[in-house]
């Protein structure tokens, strides 16, 4: 049963970043973050923010092992391999005062990398991620996964990424979109097939399916949905 819990700390929503593709085959820059925010309390963070970035790839296999962040913990890495290929992380950290950067890592040459991130305040500093629910499709926009809360306080941060078409004419396979109307501060980036996009909402715990594309039978789809602490769990 989820406690109310409407009296402890609550969670503020700092605000959120999402990078467009980039049109090479490694992730090795350095994001200084500071600025770049925007949607919520300010343009950059502070010391005890919670940071959670999306990094995606398409084509090239799987390039779920050889991707870091300097300092973040990796939380999760999805593969789906159709006749287009995602490659889907999730990594986090508690930022201190000394953090001002993102510092990627490639592995490897891993196809049109693109990241988002999203950044909360009052979070727990411990535990900021009390759950996480992956949902993966090949045959359609994908449909985020639920998570169950335990206290009205926490909220949820959703990333995903969809690749591919499938459509009878060449137009519809690059008619791919991603929408939402149930996350907040809701960013995309991406170009023709390759769409990613990441949001988060205080009250939803189970969001509807993305919009915005076709339902073809070549596409790799994933997505994560974060289930986020206050400061007192």
């Amino acid at each position: 049963m989820m406690s109310s819990g409407n009296s402890g700390p609550k969670i503020e929503y700092v605000g959120g970043y999402h990078e467009d593709w980039k049109p090479n085959y490694v992730l090795t820059e350095t994001v200084t973050y500071g600025g770049l925010l925007t949607g919520g309390l300010a343009s950059s963070p502070q010391a005890g923010d919670l940071v959670v970035v999306f990094v995606y790839f398409k084509y090239i296999g799987d390039a779920t092992g050889g991707i870091t962040i300097s300092g973040y913990t990796k939380q999760s890495a999805t593969y789906v391999e159709n006749t287009w290929i995602t490659n889907h992380l999730v990594f986090y950290k508690i930022l201190t005062a000394a953090d001002t950067t993102i510092d990627f890592a490639s592995g490897g040459a891993y196809a049109y990398p693109m990241y988002g991130f999203q950044v909360f305040r009052n979070t727990s500093a411990t535990t900021p991620i009390a759950d996480e629910a992956i949902a993966t499709r090949t045959d359609g926009l994908v449909d985020p996964a639920g998570v169950v809360k335990t206290n009205s306080r926490q909220w949820i941060c959703v990333g995903g990424v969809n690749v591919g078409g499938g459509g009878a004419a060449p137009e519809d396979e690059w008619a791919l979109e991603l929408t939402t109307t149930e996350l907040d501060n809701f960013l995309t980036g991406g170009q023709k097939n390759y769409k990613a996009g990441t949001g988060y909402s205080a009250s939803v715990s189970d969001p509807v399916q993305f919009g915005g594309g076709n339902a073809g039978t070549e596409l790799s789809s994933a997505v994560s949905t974060l289930l986020i602490n206050p400061s007192d769990l």
